[in-house]
């Protein structure tokens, strides 16, 4: 299957931000535009749903995945986070996670 430059392996929408596991071809584009793009994208949906702005933090804070075992390790602990953390309840059967997309 041919992509872009970016591949989203999976993400958990959290009630203040959101966790993505993303793999990029450096060549064509590198994290920080990556990240401006798409926060300009959802910016612009959730203006258009009403939403005004600010939506983003102006930075971003990201962790390289080294092996298949951190890669494991870090997604249960992200697809699990809305449980554990206080919104837990809130969230509770909200459809807010996708992997291998």
């Amino acid at each position: 299957m041919e992509h872009g430059p970016a591949v989203m392996y999976g993400y958990v929408l959290m009630p203040d931000h959101v966790h993505a596991f993303v793999g990029l071809d450096d060549r064509q584009i590198d994290l920080s535009g990556w990240m401006k793009s798409l926060k300009n994208t959802l910016s612009k949906a959730l203006r258009f749903d009403g939403i005004a702005a600010p939506h983003w933090q102006k930075d971003f804070f990201d962790h390289v995945l080294r092996s298949q075992e951190s890669y494991e390790e870090k997604w249960h602990y992200v697809r699990e986070n809305p449980v554990t953390d206080r919104f837990g309840e809130a969230m509770a059967g909200l459809d807010l996670w996708r992997e291998d997309l």
